[in-house]
């Protein structure tokens, strides 16, 4: 569960565009910066184009992107985004 936690974390500091470092960034999120890569290539598995901007300090889509996730658990169904 802590996996889905971080994944959605990850997603929302690069959809808010959350500046720093990569290794800032991670922090924020509360992982390492080779996790936090780790995390980036789950998500552009799932589709989404992920950007480092240097300028800006930030990741961030370069296509418009959401991620959803949902688990069913005995036919009850919870949605992480």
């Amino acid at each position: 569960m802590k996996k889905i936690t971080t994944l959605c974390a990850v997603h929302r500091a690069i959809k808010n565009r959350i500046k720093g470092s990569t290794s800032e960034i991670a922090g924020h999120v509360g992982v390492s910066r080779s996790c936090f890569y780790k995390y980036l290539d789950e998500i552009e598995e799932y589709g989404g184009e992920v950007v480092y901007s240097r300028t800006s300090r930030c990741f961030y889509y370069k296509i418009p992107f959401e991620l959803k996730l949902e688990i069913q658990v005995d036919g009850v169904s919870k949605i992480y985004i």
